[in-house]
Parts: C-alpha cells; sequence; structure tokens
C-alpha cells in the first residue's frame, strides 16, 4: 500500500507542494498544531451541548481530527496554505 500524498496550495502566491503524508506533517507542524487546537476547542463546545447520557470520551480528538484532514486543516489552521488534495 502506498503512503499519501498530500497536494498543498499557497493562497497568495500559487506555490503548490506535493508532499508524503509523513513530510506533510513536518514541513506543516505548526499549522497542524493550530489546526488541531482549534478543533478540539470545537468538538469540545459541541459536546458540552450534548446531554450526558450521550457524551462520548473527548480526550482523543486526533483519529476524527485526520479522519477529515483536508476540511480540518483548510477551516481551522488559518494559514496561507491549504490542502488541495490528498492522493
Amino acid at each position: 500500500m502506498s503512503e499519501l500524498t498530500v497536494i498543498a496550495k499557497n493562497r497568495r502566491t500559487g506555490e503548490v507542494v506535493k508532499l508524503p503524508l509523513l513530510q506533510f506533517k513536518i514541513k506543516f507542524q505548526r499549522e497542524l498544531q493550530q489546526a488541531f487546537l482549534s478543533y478540539s476547542a470545537h468538538q469540545s463546545q459541541k459536546d458540552m451541548l450534548k446531554p450526558l447520557a450521550f457524551l462520548k470520551n473527548t480526550d482523543c480528538h486526533k483519529s476524527d481530527f485526520y479522519f477529515d484532514l483536508r476540511w480540518n486543516f483548510n477551516n481551522y489552521a488559518m494559514s496561507e496554505w491549504y490542502i488541495e488534495r490528498i492522493i
């Protein structure tokens, strides 16, 4: 099985980079951290509104975050870069 490739584009310059997922995580570490923190805060706020009987373990949103990495990165990272495609 081949590794996923992330194609990211700079909103300002139009520069495009094509990186394997592991290198993408290294190069965009700061942006991923910001996106994950914002995502976790948003999920925690949503979970507070649910009745107690339906609360799930909110300690680890990481798998949910990476499940939809493209959308979460693009909407929570507040970066000049966005993920154009994951192949």
